[in-house]
């Protein structure tokens, strides 16, 4: 009788598959920013042009990410300007969307003024912000364990 031929085997050395979608933890720290900063100033980079998430995956593409930080500065980055690329819209469409952004952009700032009565927060008041919460959550944790345990015993 004759042994059936053996399948392919995969090969030994796996290849490194750099991702082109990335989530929002990432994006921040793409933009050196903590996850509460990014939320936080989120809605003014939208207002500059900054590349909106997927609307069915919610990541962001990388590449429109480093096109939008290299398009800041056209005069170093002339090659970019060279092939057509701006801030500036080209259509009605984009047009429309920059005013819709604007819209957005504005309620959350009027959002924030009443939140922090006039005073925009800087963004040591945001990091101070997430790190209380993270302990209250924290303190929270632990009292919970404490009572179960305290449940739990005679």
């Amino acid at each position: 009788m004759k042994a059936l031929p053996q399948p392919p085997r995969a090969p030994s050395i796996r290849f490194r598959v750099d991702p082109g979608d990335i989530p929002a933890e990432k994006v921040a720290r793409r933009l050196h920013l903590t996850p509460a900063q990014f939320e936080a100033v989120r809605p003014r980079l939208f207002i500059r042009g900054f590349p909106r998430p997927d609307p069915d995956t919610g990541m962001y593409c990388l590449e429109a990410i480093d096109r939008w930080r290299h398009l800041r500065h056209p005069s170093l980055f002339p090659e970019l300007v060279a092939l057509g690329a701006t801030h500036t819209p080209t259509n009605q469409a984009e047009k429309l969307d920059l005013v819709e952004r604007a819209r957005e952009g504005e309620e959350w700032r009027r959002r924030e003024r009443l939140a922090s009565r006039g005073r925009a927060k800087t963004l040591g008041e945001i990091d101070a912000e997430a790190e209380q919460k993270r302990r209250e959550a924290q303190e929270q944790v632990r009292l919970s364990r404490k009572a179960a345990r305290g449940q739990a015993g005679p």
